[in-house]
This record gives C-alpha cells, structure tokens and sequence, in this order.
C-alpha cells in the first residue's frame, strides 16, 4: 500500500504546485518542473546513500540543496526573463545527465 500511496502523494503535489502557478498565475515556467525534477533526484540519492537518515531529515536536505541549486544560477546570472529560464532548464538537464553519467 505504502509504495503505491507514496509516489501518488508525490506526483499529487508536483501537479498541484504546477496547476497553482499556470492556473491561477497565469504563467508557464518550465524551470519549476526543472527544479523539481533536482529535488527529487537529491532526496532519492540522500535516502540511498544514508539509509539511516530519518525521511523528514532527507526531504529537508533535498530542498536546501535545490534551493543551494537555485541560488548558484540565480545569483551568478543577474538576467531575468525568459534566458534565466532557459537557463534553468539547460542547469537541470546538465545536472541530470550529471547524475546518469556518475
């Protein structure tokens, strides 16, 4: 039960923060899906390396480390608009083919 309830409740969130920020903001930013996509990969690798970690422990990890993520391409790129967007994208797909390669 817990295997398929678990990534249910995980998907459920991803396509409520994503209905919350097309629906109702009114805009399409794919840089969300992208650092969601890094959050995910960072708590699966810290709950497969450190199996002893508590999960509220991994989650809280996850999100510093995308939001560390985030910081990097934030703060070392001054533009806005759709190149830090693009930008986003092209940072998280280097990380994930990072990730596949190591």
């Amino acid at each position: 039960m817990t295997a398929l309830l678990i990534p249910f409740l995980c998907l459920s969130l991803a396509a409520l923060g994503l209905n919350i920020l097309t629906g109702y903001c009114g805009q399409l930013s794919l840089g969300t899906g992208a650092f969601m996509g890094v959050g995910a990969v960072s708590a699966w690798n810290l709950a497969v390396r450190l199996p002893e970690l508590n999960l509220l422990v991994v989650f809280v990890l996850a999100g510093l480390i995308t939001a560390a993520v985030e910081a990097k391409i934030t703060f070392e790129d001054g533009r806005t608009g759709t190149f830090k967007a693009n930008l986003k994208v092209a940072s998280a797909e280097t990380y994930a083919t990072m990730r596949k390669a190591g």
